[in-house]
């Protein structure tokens, strides 16, 4: 590959005055070699008159020296050029605009944090999915995951009187969840570990509370997690009447639980 051509032969030249005026630089890159061309006539060995250098203005350099010099300065000016704000909003907003957003993605990674029982993130998920994605298929069911989620949350916090709240608003808005007898089952459960063991006992023996009802509905469904609620139902009532001292009733229970082994 040839070299580019100089126009000196490494001399050192007569002093020449630096003209002003030059507007601008263009930096071209091609076969390999960086070429420079000049919008105006400028004499390119010259003393370095440039005002940061007015220390060494004795200093004379060749065409080769200068050429570095104005290298390093076209490339400052590129860098400088592409931090400035381009002329076209439009363009700039389409290069700059983020790719696009699938939901169900999303919204699986807020499941696998609920399921794994990252309640608190599972629920901040739910929130900021519902923000970003409005007018989304899903929205019904993901309001109710978010409210659940915040349940679970409370509930792992100690706050169960809120957690009683947000889960009888669920059996409330939810009549036809899949998820009704874990919901009814969780409210049980907060009343039991806030001592109030009467009203538990209630909610899982009553046949109009939403325990039984979803129990019933469940018996056929081949569901084994649904199976596994209705196990732990049975289990929190017998230790409900072992707090409520009726030892009896308690045997009950426990006896007329199948054997699975």
């Amino acid at each position: 590959m040839n070299s580019p051509t100089c126009p000196c032969d490494g001399s050192y030249p007569k002093q020449r005055k630096l003209e002003r005026g030059v507007q601008q630089w263009n930096l071209v890159i091609g076969d390999g070699w960086l070429q420079i061309n000049v919008c105006r006539d400028f004499m390119i060995n010259h003393p370095l008159k440039v005002p940061f250098f007015q220390g060494i203005n004795p200093l004379r350099v060749s065409c080769w020296g200068l050429l570095g010099v104005l290298v390093s300065g076209c490339l400052v000016g590129e860098l400088q050029s592409q931090e400035a704000i381009p002329d076209d909003p439009q363009t700039s907003a389409t290069s700059q605009a983020p790719s696009e957003v699938d939901p169900q993605q999303v919204l699986e990674a807020s499941m696998r944090l609920f399921n794994d029982g990252f309640f608190h993130a599972a629920k901040q998920g739910f929130v900021d999915w519902l923000l970003q994605f409005p007018d989304h298929e899903s929205t019904s069911r993901v309001r109710e995951f978010a409210l659940w989620a915040t349940a679970e949350d409370r509930m792992q916090k100690g706050q169960y009187k809120l957690a009683t709240d947000d889960l009888s608003q669920l059996l409330e808005q939810y009549p036809e969840s899949q998820n009704r007898l874990n919901y009814a089952f969780r409210e049980a459960w907060v009343l039991f570990r806030m001592e109030d063991y009467e009203d538990a006992l209630q909610r899982l023996i009553r046949e109009d509370q939403p325990f039984q009802e979803a129990s019933r509905q469940s018996e056929t469904s081949g569901d084994p997690g649904l199976t596994l609620t209705r196990l732990r139902g049975r289990l929190l009532l017998a230790e409900t009447y072992l707090k409520m001292k009726d030892f009896e009733q308690a045997k009950r229970v426990l006896d007329a639980i199948p054997d699975w082994s």
